[in-house]
């Protein structure tokens, strides 16, 4: 009976009474070696046709189907566009090296595969029907490159996402939107025609230490802040309010409002304004007229 090989990687399987004297060589020329090559051989791919190349499948010696690892080149420049490598529809477990310039898929005749961009590198399975990633992490999908659409990456809980300076996270089509650090400065860029929207039901902005210098709240209320916390300034229905003892600045005079006399309390610049809530006629409104300290100031 002659050797017979097995399905997927094309082992001999001698028969007993079989190769008398030759056993040995048959057993590693068409066994041992060949599952050497199935488990740690490479073969190099830089045969194209039409943007494609089948892998060789053969019997009881070397073959490119059977090699564990597959580097795609292209020295004759012999691509166009996209490359396609075709290989059995058997189960099995190939990396990809993509060398050849030009994304390249790993698929089987009849069905569907991966694509691994030019210069990654990707751990594929051919499950007997279709090439498909072992797995949905991050980092497989990274390694072949996300060719497909309408797929959804989860981040564990504790796990992260790191940009090294100067890796920008890029939205839409036409790279609109930018995120990156530079290495000294971080950046929101809004590059395209239409408006960056900072939208939320309470928005806060401020120090990573805790003090929130913008808060604006569901009602549309804004309140600005300065250094620890301290209210400066406000928006309501009705316009601009300033909390008590706080200024307006118009260059270097300030306008400022408040309770009881300004007179020897309130220091200021000449020609400063204060606006008194409790005052009445003729000390509503005082005038710094003369003085760089707290006196000075003029009823009108």
């Amino acid at each position: 009976m002659a050797t017979q090989y097995s399905t997927i990687l094309k082992l001999g399987l001698p028969v007993q009474g079989q190769l008398d004297g030759t056993w040995g060589d048959e057993v590693n020329n068409k066994v041992t070696s060949m599952v050497e090559e199935a488990i740690a051989g490479r073969r190099v791919i830089n045969s194209w046709v039409g943007d494609s190349h089948t892998l060789t499948v053969v019997e009881g010696a070397s073959s490119e189907s059977r090699a564990a690892i597959l580097t795609l080149t292209d020295t004759g420049t012999a691509l166009g566009g996209a490359a396609t490598v075709i290989c059995p529809a058997n189960s099995k477990i190939f990396v990809v090296q993509n060398s050849c310039g030009q994304a390249a898929t790993l698929k089987t005749a009849a069905g569907t595969g991966i694509s691994v961009t030019t210069g990654g590198t990707a751990l594929l399975v051919c499950d007997g029907t279709n090439v498909v990633l072992p797995s949905a992490t991050l980092e497989n999908v990274l390694d072949a490159g996300n060719s497909t659409s309408g797929k959804d990456i989860v981040v564990s809980a504790g796990d992260d996402v790191t940009f090294s300076d100067s890796s920008i996270a890029i939205f839409g089509a036409s790279s609109d939107l930018k995120i990156y650090h530079s290495g000294s400065n971080s950046y929101i860029d809004e590059v395209g025609t239409g408006s960056l929207f900072i939208r939320g039901i309470d928005i806060q902005m401020g120090t990573p230490f805790g003090a929130a210098n913008f808060v604006m709240d569901v009602d549309g209320a804004i309140d600005l802040k300065h250094g620890s916390g301290a209210l400066a300034i406000s928006t309501s229905a009705t316009g601009v309010d300033l909390p008590a003892g706080k200024a307006i600045k118009v260059g270097t005079p300030s306008i400022y409002s408040g309770s009881g006399t300004p007179e020897s309390s309130q220091t200021a610049v000449v020609g400063s304004l204060y606006m008194r809530s409790d005052g009445g006629a003729s000390t509503s409104l005082y005038v710094k007229e003369s003085g760089s300290g707290n006196t000075g100031w003029v009823a009108k």
